[in-house]
């Protein structure tokens, strides 16, 4: 099943051939600073890639050092998400399927994705770049997420914010797909620590 369009990959590889270029890279490079293969990142570029995973998308992203919605998005004065239109990254296993919303501009830097875990699934998350920080909402079912030695259960509602530059695992123990609300900060919190937020504290 086709996720990304052939427009829409045609524009994504133009950015980031644009962005490689700009940055004065070969795609040697760029495949050097990704761990992607340049054929992969030419078939990227060129728009030939169907459906790139959503690790992939983050390693470009992460090597060009630009916000993933900058890749995923085009400029407007007014953007409007509709449900049957938006756009889906999905993991090697197909467990985490990530919806982008709204991306950052060039005051404030941030972006917001809606996240599906599927049931009985996890999803293992690199670290990003220092100084990025994850604000997550449960809008259904239930979250275990692991962050460093820490583990943490959310139920429906909950809220937690910590610093994505470590591994962490997404994890649904629910037999029902948990649905997430991500804010992604581009400024990392000074106390550098998870902080949970429960709707009946």
């Amino acid at each position: 099943m086709d996720f990304i369009n052939e427009e829409f990959r045609k524009k994504m590889g133009n950015l980031i051939r644009d962005n490689r270029v700009k940055n004065g890279w070969s795609i040697e490079e760029l495949a050097e600073k990704t761990g992607i293969s340049k054929i992969t990142l030419g078939q990227i570029e060129r728009g030939k890639s169907n459906n790139p995973t959503l690790s992939v998308i983050w390693k470009i992203s992460e090597g060009l050092s630009i916000p993933i919605t900058k890749l995923l998005s085009f400029n407007s004065n007014i953007s409007i998400m509709k449900r049957n239109n938006q756009l889906k990254l999905v993991d090697n296993e197909s467990n985490f399927i990530v919806e982008p919303l709204f991306n950052s501009n060039e005051h404030n830097f941030f972006e917001t994705y809606i996240g599906h875990l599927q049931p009985n699934s996890r999803y293992l998350s690199e670290p990003h770049p220092s100084g990025v920080t994850e604000y997550i909402t449960v809008i259904e079912g239930t979250l275990k997420i692991h962050i460093n030695d820490k583990i943490e259960l959310l139920e429906m509602y909950d809220s937690i914010r910590f610093d994505g530059n470590c591994k962490h695992i997404y994890a649904n123990p629910e037999s029902s797909r948990t649905i997430l609300y991500f804010v992604m900060s581009y400024g990392s919190h000074p106390n550098n620590e998870s902080i949970l937020f429960h709707p009946d504290n």
